[in-house]
């Protein structure tokens, strides 16, 4: 193969993930910002259950509790005023694409 086959090649296989990795991000996007939503809404229940009209002694176990529980989930559910991270960015799509384009094969 001469050079500039070999450019014709490498830009094909560049613009293959380039498509497929934008077509991962938007489809993906909107199932992870309702998951996000979903998972605010359960921070704030359980921070209005739980922490909300509770004497001073009651809220100290129960913020104990709320530690315990986040470090074993590894998330910290106890914080409603921060968004859980987003996960499915334009980064991550690209390095699934080039994943799933790299590993299939015979």
């Amino acid at each position: 193969m001469k050079l500039h086959e070999w450019g014709l090649l490498l830009l094909a296989y560049v613009l293959l993930l380039l498509i497929g990795a934008a077509s991962f991000y938007f489809l993906e996007r909107g199932h992870e910002e309702a998951q996000r939503q979903r998972l605010l809404q359960l921070r704030s229940e359980v921070h209005s259950e739980l922490i909300s009209g509770a004497n001073e002694s009651t809220v100290t176990r129960r913020q104990a509790l709320l530690r315990r529980i986040s470090d074993q989930c590894g998330a910290d559910i106890s914080d409603t005023g921060r968004p859980p991270a987003v996960v499915w960015n334009e980064y991550n799509s690209f390095f699934f694409c080039f994943t799933v384009v790299t590993t299939i094969g015979q």
